[in-house]
C-alpha cells in the first residue's frame, strides 16, 4: 500500500513565517510587498502573514519577509536574526528542508 501524501499550501508556510518574524526583538512589523516606494502602515496581527511570500519547488522552501524595524537598531544583526528565526520556525513545521529566507527591510520606525 502506497505511503500517503502531506502537501501544505504556501500562505500556510508564509504564516508560520510572519509569527516568527514578528516576534524577534527589533522588529516593528511586516508589511506588504509594494511594486513602488511608499508608506504603508504597519499589518495587524490578524493580517500579519501578508507581510511574508513562500514558494515551495519539490523540496525547496523558499521565504520573502518584509518587515519594518526599529529605528536605531541594529539592522543587520536584526534581520539576521529574523532570518535565523524564521528557518527554524519552518523547519519545526515542516521537517528538515532545504529553505531559503530572504528578509526585506522595507522600513524603519
Amino acid at each position: 500500500m502506497p505511503a500517503g501524501k502531506i502537501e501544505v499550501r504556501p500562505q500556510a508556510i508564509a504564516r508560520v513565517a510572519a509569527c516568527a518574524a514578528v516576534r524577534v526583538e527589533g522588529v516593528v512589523g511586516l508589511v506588504r510587498r509594494l511594486p513602488v516606494e511608499v508608506t504603508v502602515p504597519v499589518l495587524a496581527e490578524e493580517h500579519v502573514y501578508h507581510g511574508a511570500e513562500a514558494r515551495v519547488r519539490n523540496d525547496h522552501v523558499s521565504v520573502d519577509v518584509y518587515v519594518v524595524l526599529r529605528y536605531g537598531a541594529p539592522l543587520a544583526e536584526i534581520a539576521q536574526r529574523v532570518e535565523t528565526e524564521v528557518r527554524a520556525a519552518i523547519e519545526r513545521a515542516l521537517g528538515p528542508l532545504e529553505t531559503t529566507v530572504h528578509v526585506r527591510i522595507q522600513g524603519v520606525r
